[in-house]
This record gives structure tokens, C-alpha cells and sequence, in this order.
């Protein structure tokens, strides 16, 4: 009798496996990019200076149009403009100047005047390039009151002076640019609009600066992910720089070209880039980057086959870093019937003391969800009534949590089944 009742319980599991999973793989899969979109913004990067700057050297609005009146006496003057351009990138250290100057729009039509006025002079230009580069550091709507003089920025890309210097520092602006998130419009549908794209390839390919090349990297990173959290299907406009990234062989853009993967791995994917990929991830250290690569992956296709048998055992079994992202990747991995079987005992000796744990932390809590879901996803498997007992008082422990985020819940309604099956 009890034989018989196991046997039923086990089929309504498969039911939670075979029609939620994948369900609940695609949600876990659509909150990690909103994430994403808080991230993004703190990717700005500001070119700083050795200068100290404290408190103090916040200035108040009379300041502000002193400093702007000395500016517009003191166009015509090279010298006299080009140090005081300097000493307004210096105050744009602070985030505070920064919202005062980016709100002046007496500030930025001069800005404006003196680039158009002194494009033959490129210490003048860098220096207007490197105010606008701090300007977009801000997370706010008064980003837009920058948007006239992006396509300034473009025109610079064009003239004959252009050293390796000023093309890092238009470059860091785009970026800047691409990590902006504005409600109204698509920033990063502008900038590529305006052949952002056209020019990194380029870039990409031919220039050998290597900060220059670590630049171009990070911003194509911020125009991916931004247009990769407005539609998946933006992801398609890249597809020219898989090979052209996988070329970069040198160990100090490995990183960043990493990173750029972590997105690009969310759509689907071509034999030939997986093939290039699994070379790459196969022949240096295992690492955090490449663990959500394949976690990213292993979402669109079983590529279990394709891993190398050492590789899989000796780095991804036996990665140390066994955190959120780790269970995301063998939760993929288990999605996969097929890989049931082989991956049973390393579950039963690795994962099972996991579901033991008291969470105390986050961290502590996302470990033994995410373990509870591989599980979840071996229960057409003939688990024991211990197994099945743990699995069954962590969906309870979540569902009594006071304090529950979107993944939480997320993780209660895929496991509501469960709540109602016992051996």
C-alpha cells in the first residue's frame, strides 16, 4: 500500500517537473536581468584626478554663475579657457557640483559654443569630452539635458587629430551613456542608432591601445545589457562581436570579454560560438564569470555532451564558490532528463547536507533555495521519504518567511504542489 501511494506522489512530482520547471526557469531567468537593470547603473565610471577635493569644494549657484560668466569672458582666451575648463572637470568629482552644473543650461549651451568653436584644438576637446564623460556619471532625468551633444561626440570620432587619448575618453562617455536608464527613451537605441556599433567593431579590430580596448569592452558591456533588459531579442544586434571578442586573446581583457559573455550568453546560440566558447571557458582557470556562461547556456541547450569529462569533474563539480549561481547552473543542468542519472550521486554527496542548513544570511537562504529547486527537478527520481521530508520543510520554511522577495515567491507558488503531497 504505501508502495503504491509513493508511486502516486512521484507522479504528481513529475507534474511540478515537467509542466513548472521550465516555467520557473524562465521567471528566475527574467527577475536576474531586472537585477541587472539596478547594476547597470552602478557601472558608470568617472575619470578621476589625483586631486583632493572634500566637502567644501561643493559650490553654491552664485558660485556656479561666477564660474560660468569667467568661462564666457574667457572663450576666445585658449589658455585662460582651457584652465578653466580644467578646474570644472575637477570640481565635477563631487556628485553634488555635478547636479548643479548638469541643470545649467546656461552652462551647457557655452560648453556647447566653445566645442563647436575649438574643434581644431584638442586639448580643449578632451577636456569638454572628459566634463561630459563626469556629467553622465548622474542616475537621474537630468541626464537628458545632455543628449544634444551626443551626436558631437560622434562627429569627433571622424577628425584627423583623433589620438588614442581622446578616443578613450569619447569612449568612456558612450559609456557612461549606456548605463543610463531613461523611462521615455532607449539610450542605448540611440547611441547605436547613431553607429555607436559600427565604430567599437572597428575599434575592436584594428586599434592596439590596450586602454582603448579595455574602454570599448566595458562599453560595449553597458549597451548590451541595456539592450538586452529592454528585449532579449536585442541581443541579435551583436552577434558580429562574438568572433571578433573571442580574437582578443590578451589575458588582460579576459575579464571584461567574460562579462560581455554573461549577456550575450542569454540568447540562443550558434554551434560554432559554443564550440569557440567551450574553448575558451576550457583552457584557463575556472572562474564566477564562466560558471553563469554555462549557467546561461545550459537554459537554451543540453551542452553537457560537448564539456570535456575532466573539465566538468575536475572544475565545475569541484568549483569551491558554491554559491547562488553555482545551484542556477545545476539546476539548468538537471532540467535535462538526460543528465539525471549521471548527476545522482554527486547530488546525494554534495547537495544534501545543503538542505540541512539554517539559513542566517541571504546568501545562506538563496544557497538552499536554489539547491531545493535541483532537487525539485531529480523528483521523478526514486528519492527516499528523507529526501523528500527535507524538500517539503524548506518550501514551508519559505512560505513562513515574513520578509519575502520576488524570487521567494516565485519559488512558493512553483512549490506550492508540494505542500500537499506526502509518502
Amino acid at each position: 500500500m504505501e508502495k503504491h501511494h509513493k508511486k502516486a506522489s512521484i507522479k504528481m512530482e513529475s507534474n511540478i517537473s515537467y509542466q513548472e520547471r521550465k516555467n520557473q526557469r524562465s521567471l528566475q531567468q527574467l527577475n536576474n536581468l531586472k537585477q541587472k537593470r539596478k547594476n547597470l547603473m552602478e557601472s558608470k565610471r568617472k575619470k578621476i584626478i589625483s586631486e583632493n577635493l572634500s566637502e567644501e569644494t561643493i559650490l553654491n549657484s552664485f558660485e556656479i554663475e561666477n564660474l560660468i560668466l569667467n568661462l564666457e569672458n574667457s572663450k576666445n582666451n585658449y589658455s585662460s579657457c582651457l584652465k578653466l575648463l580644467q578646474k570644472i572637470r575637477n570640481l565635477l568629482f563631487l556628485e553634488k557640483n555635478i547636479n548643479l552644473f548638469i541643470n545649467n543650461f546656461n552652462f551647457l549651451n557655452l560648453l556647447n559654443l566653445i566645442f563647436l568653436e575649438n574643434l581644431k584644438y584638442s586639448e580643449i576637446i578632451l577636456e569638454i569630452c572628459w566634463i561630459i564623460t563626469n556629467l553622465a556619471t548622474i542616475n537621474s532625468e537630468s541626464l537628458q539635458n545632455l543628449f544634444f551633444f551626443i551626436p558631437n561626440l560622434f562627429k569627433l570620432l571622424e577628425l584627423p587629430f583623433l589620438d588614442n587619448v581622446l578616443m578613450e575618453q569619447i569612449i568612456w562617455a558612450f559609456g557612461n551613456f549606456s548605463a543610463s536608464i531613461n523611462d521615455k527613451i532607449s539610450i542605448s537605441g540611440m547611441l547605436i542608432e547613431n553607429g555607436i556599433l559600427f565604430y567599437l567593431e572597428n575599434i575592436l579590430k584594428i586599434n592596439k591601445n590596450k586602454n582603448v580596448l579595455l574602454t570599448s569592452i566595458w562599453c560595449l558591456q553597458n549597451l548590451i545589457k541595456n539592450e538586452m533588459l529592454q528585449n532579449l531579442q536585442n541581443l541579435e544586434k551583436f552577434k558580429n562581436f562574438y568572433e571578433i571578442l573571442f580574437l582578443l586573446k590578451d589575458k588582460i581583457y579576459c575579464n571584461e570579454i567574460l562579462i560581455c559573455f554573461t549577456y550575450l550568453s542569454h540568447s540562443e546560440f550558434s554551434l560554432n560560438f559554443l564550440q569557440n566558447f567551450l574553448q575558451l571557458v576550457q583552457e584557463n582557470n575556472f572562474c564566477n564569470l564562466k560558471l553563469k556562461i554555462l549557467a546561461n547556456l545550459f537554459f537554451y541547450k543540453n551542452i553537457l555532451p560537448f564539456l570535456d569529462n575532466s573539465f566538468f569533474e575536475n572544475q565545475i563539480l569541484n568549483f569551491e564558490n558554491k554559491n547562488k549561481e553555482y545551484f542556477y547552473l545545476f539546476s539548468n543542468i538537471s532540467y535535462y532528463n538526460e543528465n539525471l542519472q549521471f548527476l545522482q550521486n554527486f547530488f546525494n554527496l554534495n547537495f544534501l547536507p545543503i538542505l540541512d542548513i539554517e539559513p542566517k544570511t541571504l546568501q545562506e537562504k538563496e544557497k538552499l533555495r536554489e539547491c531545493c529547486i535541483c532537487f525539485i527537478h531529480f523528483l521523478n527520481l526514486n528519492f527516499t521519504k528523507e529526501i523528500f521530508y527535507k524538500i517539503k520543510n524548506i518550501v514551508i520554511y519559505f512560505n513562513q518567511l515574513e520578509n519575502k522577495d520576488h524570487l521567494d515567491l516565485e519559488f512558493i507558488h512553483f512549490t506550492e504542489p508540494i505542500l500537499n503531497l506526502n509518502f
